[in-house]
């Protein structure tokens, strides 16, 4: 097996980069909440840039042509990377909860539900489960777990970047850091399903291009 096509590698890289940044941020910060809240903030960031190119390699593809072929063919790498680094994500929120700051219920739900799909999507990655399920339920099942990942990014990171950007544009208030923490975040949780969106719009009408192709030759 080729070393960059080796799904063990990226998961074992991906860890140990995300805990790498969740350790640094806590030795900085300290072992509280205020300091497992940041390296929660740290990490998000991480999860989101593994989770970018599996989402839109494909899309990207289909819109701009092969020179993101790669990207694309390299996708279920990135969405393993995604998936063990969204492991050490979870123990600091287990972490920040010891320390008597547990999230509210509502975000448990929407986060909490965007986890169980990133290691359903996993465990379906294993091909012996993959075969054991039937090739019409697996693209709804692909497609609604996605999208259901890139809603919660986009729910995390947008409200707060848009929401930074318009005060100090419009206002002149509000934190210039939340730009730089949350504004290219915001951008890619907001650009990823407009791409994934074009790319079905642009499959639509190439099938519909064939198809009266087809009746005219008929």
């Amino acid at each position: 097996m080729n070393v960059r096509q080796n799904p063990w590698l990226w998961m074992v890289a991906a860890f140990c980069a995300a805990l790498g940044l969740a350790v640094g941020v806590v030795g900085v910060f300290g072992a509280n909440s205020q300091g497992f809240l940041v390296a929660l903030q740290a990490t998000a960031r991480l999860n989101l840039l593994l989770f970018w190119p599996a989402y839109v390699g494909g899309a990207l593809t289909a819109l701009f042509g092969n020179v993101f072929a790669r990207l694309r063919d390299n996708s279920r790498y990135f969405g393993l990377a995604f998936a063990a680094a969204l492991s050490v994500h979870l123990g600091l929120v287990v972490c920040l909860c010891a320390t008597g700051k547990a999230p509210d219920a509502k975000t448990f739900i929407v986060f909490g539900t965007a986890a169980v799909f990133v290691y359903l999507l996993a465990l379906f990655s294993i091909p012996r489960v993959r075969w054991a399920l039937p090739d019409r339920f697996w693209p709804p099942i692909r497609a609604l777990a996605m999208n259901y990942i890139a809603f919660a990014f986009m729910k995390d990171f947008a409200r707060h970047g848009i929401g930074s950007f318009w005060d100090i544009l419009l206002y002149g208030t509000g934190d210039y850091r939340d730009i730089i923490m949350y504004v290219p975040f915001a951008a890619l949780a907001i650009v990823g399903p407009i791409l994934r969106l074009a790319a079905w719009i642009q499959k639509l009408r190439n099938q519909s291009t064939k198809l009266s192709i087809n009746q005219r030759a008929i």
